[in-house]
């Protein structure tokens, strides 16, 4: 019995408000309308507008045995788009509103298994996988060959000479020198400069004065020098 006027707030939450909570924080991104896949093609949808914060959420995402997930970001590096790759020899039909990301709560996980977050290990081999179906291998070998018959025609951006292949090891004769010796070379370049033995003679006589000179400054300075500090100079007798 209570009155009208009194207010009853329950202290136990029934399971399915906690489920109904929980679930608000929950933040699903699925396609609207049904997608059509072929084998080896790729259909993207948009994903709304009013995500929720990176500082708040992480974004989760799970794929099919057929169809693999590829999240697209803008400038702003919000996520805008997810592009679903069919990695199967048949074609998929994806119902409309699957379910292929999440943004969760930083401090809980998603409602159901099999999603994974963008940073892991498992979604990076995820993308390889959709880039190796949605690759043809032959088409790609038809443009590299047609790429290179077209290099092949253009002219060189770097002027390259034709040299010769050499045929073996080219010998010295016999009766050839190796040279002059160093003394031959400086009296070569002695009688292209005109140097004689009278100018050599003088130059080397005024680098002995100058080197006799600085000796006598030497020993002037020794000699002027004060005692070092230790030694004194004996009294006379």
């Amino acid at each position: 019995m209570k009155n009208p006027e009194e207010v009853v707030v329950p202290l136990i939450k029934s399971q399915r408000e906690v489920d109904e909570q929980s679930s608000a924080k929950h933040v699903p991104g699925s396609p609207n309308d049904v997608l059509d896949v072929p084998p080896g093609s790729v259909v993207e949808f948009k994903l709304q507008r009013n995500s929720p914060s990176w500082t708040t959420h992480d974004l989760s995402v799970r794929r099919t045995n057929s169809l693999v997930p590829t999240v697209r970001f803008d400038r702003s590096g919000r996520p805008s788009r997810v592009k679903v790759t069919n990695v199967s020899n048949r074609r998929v039909w994806c119902p409309a509103h699957f379910i292929f990301v999440w943004w969760v709560p930083n401090d809980d996980l998603p409602l159901d298994d099999g999603y994974v977050q963008m940073h892991t290990r498992k979604y990076r081999d995820w993308q390889v996988l959709a880039f190796a179906a949605a690759t043809d291998g032959q088409l790609s070998d038809k443009e590299r060959l047609l790429y290179e018959e077209w290099l092949a025609q253009q002219p060189p951006a770097v002027e390259r000479r034709q040299y010769a292949a050499p045929g073996g090891v080219r010998s010295r004769p016999l009766g050839a020198t190796h040279g002059p010796t160093c003394e031959e070379q400086w009296k070569q370049l002695d009688e292209r400069t005109g140097t004689d033995d009278g100018t050599k003679n003088g130059v080397i006589d005024e680098v002995s004065s100058n080197q006799a000179d600085s000796s006598i400054s030497e020993e002037v300075n020794a000699s002027s020098c004060p005692l070092d500090a230790g030694e004194h100079e004996s009294p006379p007798r």
